[in-house]
């Protein structure tokens, strides 16, 4: 196969998880059991078992890629799937799908969908809304530097934009969350990331808009 370069990358990324049941993994046999415990072991075992639902998801999403993109078939590379996860690569994005136990219920298996698009406009092309229907829950913008919080804080607070629909904060301000007006979601701002998220599945372009609204935010008050 022709060697396909991974994009660098734009510092955003978009995701959507879903949560299973064990038993339900394509993987799982009539002789398995359901793990009653977090280890590292039954880890182990439901990445192996989540494996073919893995290849399974690539070989979907490459179809929708190809035809949303017009990729032709040295433009998009495949990894995996292996150790419960796999990843697709073409000139306008990176997409990856992982399998894994849900740390908070070891008879769940988490399946976590996640795009790293090239480019800033990849995240408006209707490609993109074609390829990942319905949508992701969750945009992420992680810093080169970490963000002063306080800084964010004091600055939303001065300046009150009809944009921000509510604002909360613990006492050290290490974190902050908001309301953005039109957005259905919240917004979690910390030292190393800003963070997009909405309930259920929405398109990118519905995410694209609320950070927008968030980096004007962020460049007023001089961080991130």
């Amino acid at each position: 196969m022709s060697e396909t370069n991974a994009p660098a990358g734009c510092g955003l990324r978009l995701w959507v998880e879903d949560r299973t049941p064990v038993k339900e993994l394509p993987g799982f046999r009539p002789n398995h059991s359901v793990p009653k415990e977090v280890t590292s072991q039954t880890r182990l075992y439901v990445a192996g078992i989540g494996e073919a639902g893995v290849a399974a998801d690539l070989e979907r999403v490459a179809k929708l890629l190809r035809e949303a993109f017009g990729l032709k078939r040295k433009e998009l590379k495949s990894l995996g799937p292996d150790r419960g996860g796999g990843s697709l690569v073409c000139p306008q994005l990176t997409y990856t799908v992982t399998v894994s136990q849900a740390d908070d219920d070891p008879a769940l298996a988490r399946t976590r969908r996640e795009v790293e698009p090239s480019e800033p406009d990849v995240l408006t092309d209707p490609g993109l809304a074609f390829a990942f229907a319905p949508g992701f829950t969750a945009l992420e913008r992680r810093f080169d530097e970490p963000a002063d919080v306080e800084a964010f804080i004091d600055a939303v607070e001065d300046a009150d934009p009809p944009e921000v629909k509510g604002l909360d904060y613990p006492l050290d301000a290490s974190e902050c969350e908001l309301r953005l007006a039109g957005f259905g979601g919240r917004v979690k701002i910390t030292a190393d990331a800003a963070a997009i998220l909405a309930p259920t599945p929405v398109p990118p372009g519905d995410l694209v808009k609320a950070w927008a609204k968030v980096k004007g935010l962020l460049d007023v008050a001089g961080t991130g």
